[in-house]
C-alpha cells in the first residue's frame, strides 16, 4: 500500500485487477467501462478506504460545486437541460449510467467521497431504504415518481395527460381500451406507469366503460414486451379496440404484432404511446403519443436542487409538475365517433 498507510490509485487498480486508467475512468463517472469492472473498482475503493486525492478529502468540509446525476435511460434533451442549468449556476455534472436494474450504494461513491455535493435521479429505480438514507445525508432531487413521502420531485403530471389521451380515444369511439405498463426486475410496476394507469382508469370510469382486468398487461421495457402484450390481448375472447402503451417502444411492438395478425391500425385497433421518441414519427402509421418537456424538466430539476441545497434533511418535500402535450397522429385517427 502507498506511503503513510494511505491507499493509492495503484493499490485500487491492483486490488480490482484493472489498469490505473480504468480506475480513473470509473471515479470520473465515465460510462465507457463495463459493469463488471466498475463494480470491482468500487469494491476495491470501499475495501481500501481510498480517498482519490487531497481535494477529495477537503471537499468533505466544503462544496465541490458538482452534481451527480444517476440515470437508467438516456434522454438527451433531459441531460442537456441539466447540464445547461448547472453550468449557468457554476456547477459541474458527473453522469453515472445505471441501466436495467435498481440502483445500489455503489452508484453513489461520488457522494460518499465528497466529490459531489448532491444528486439528481432521473426515473431511477432505487430501494426505499437506500433512498431515505440518501435524503438524510445529501440534497437529492428525483425526476419522475417515487414512493418516498418527503421526496423532492420534478415530473410531468402523468395522471392528467394520460386522462386526456384516454378521453381522446373515447371521443374517437373506442370502448375497450387496453393499457400496457412496464415492470422492474422485481415484477413491480415502474413508478412512472402508476400515475399513467390511474389517469387512464379515471377516464374509463367516468365514461362508464369496462374495467376488465384482462385489459391491462405489464412487461419489461422494449419492443418484445409490446409484441407480447398484443398477442395477449388478441388471445382474449373479446379484443380491445384501442391500446395505450406507457412507452413508445411498447407501442411500436404492439403495432408490429397487430399487423402480423392482419389487423388494421387504427381502423381495427387504435394504438398510442408515450414519450414522442423518434421512432414514433417514422413507424407506419405514425404513432399518437405524449411529448414530455425533457429539456425544461432537466432545468427545473437543477433549480429545485439549488433551492434545497444546504437545507439537508430539514427540507420539506418539494414537488414541481410540468405539463405534457398530446401529439395526435394517424395511429388513433381512423374511426369516427
Amino acid at each position: 500500500m502507498g506511503g503513510l498507510g494511505m491507499a493509492t490509485i495503484g493499490d485500487v487498480a491492483t486490488r480490482a485487477g484493472v489498469s490505473v486508467a480504468t480506475v480513473s475512468r470509473v471515479l470520473n463517472g465515465n460510462t465507457q467501462v463495463s459493469e463488471d469492472r466498475r463494480r470491482k473498482v468500487l469494491k476495491a475503493v470501499k475495501e481500501l478506504h481510498y480517498e482519490p486525492n487531497l481535494l477529495g478529502r477537503m471537499l468533505r468540509c466544503s462544496s465541490a460545486r458538482t452534481i451527480l446525476v444517476v440515470f437508467a435511460i438516456m434522454l438527451p434533451d433531459l441531460i442537456r437541460g441539466i447540464l445547461d442549468a448547472a453550468a449557468d449556476a457554476g456547477y459541474q455534472v458527473i453522469l453515472q449510467f445505471c441501466p436495467g436494474k435498481p440502483a445500489d450504494s455503489t452508484q453513489f461513491v461520488m457522494l460518499q467521497s465528497g466529490l459531489a455535493d448532491g444528486a439528481i435521479l432521473p426515473e431511477l429505480q432505487i430501494e426505499d431504504k437506500l433512498l431515505a438514507k440518501l435524503y438524510q445525508q445529501y440534497p437529492i432531487v428525483q425526476i419522475g415518481e417515487t414512493t418516498y413521502s418527503q421526496a423532492h420531485i420534478v415530473s410531468v403530471n402523468y395522471e392528467e395527460i394520460s386522462y386526456r389521451l384516454t378521453r381522446h380515444l373515447i371521443g374517437q369511439g373506442r370502448r375497450r381500451i387496453a393499457t400496457v405498463g412496464i415492470v422492474d426486475q422485481n415484477g413491480e410496476m415502474a413508478y412512472f406507469c402508476r400515475e399513467r394507469l390511474a389517469g387512464t382508469r379515471r377516464a374509463i370510469a367516468e365514461a362508464g366503460l369496462s374495467s376488465d382486468p384482462r385489459l391491462h398487461y405489464d412487461g419489461p421495457f422494449g419492443f418484445a414486451a409490446g409484441q407480447a402484450a398484443a398477442r395477449y390481448f388478441l388471445s382474449q375472447p373479446e379484443r380491445p379496440d384501442a391500446i395505450f402503451c406507457f412507452q413508445d417502444n411498447l407501442a411500436v411492438g404492439c403495432l408490429q404484432e397487430l399487423h402480423k395478425a392482419g389487423l388494421r391500425v387504427p381502423e381495427d385497433v387504435a394504438v398510442a404511446g408515450f414519450d414522442n421518441t423518434e421512432i414514433s414519427q417514422v413507424i407506419e402509421p405514425p404513432l399518437t403519443t405524449v411529448e414530455q418537456p425533457f429539456y425544461e424538466i432537466g432545468q427545473e430539476a437543477v433549480r429545485t436542487w439549488l433551492l434545497i441545497q444546504g437545507q439537508g434533511n430539514r427540507a420539506i418535500g418539494r414537488q414541481v409538475r410540468l405539463d405534457a402535450r398530446m401529439i395526435l397522429r394517424e395511429s388513433t385517427e381512423g374511426q369516427t365517433k
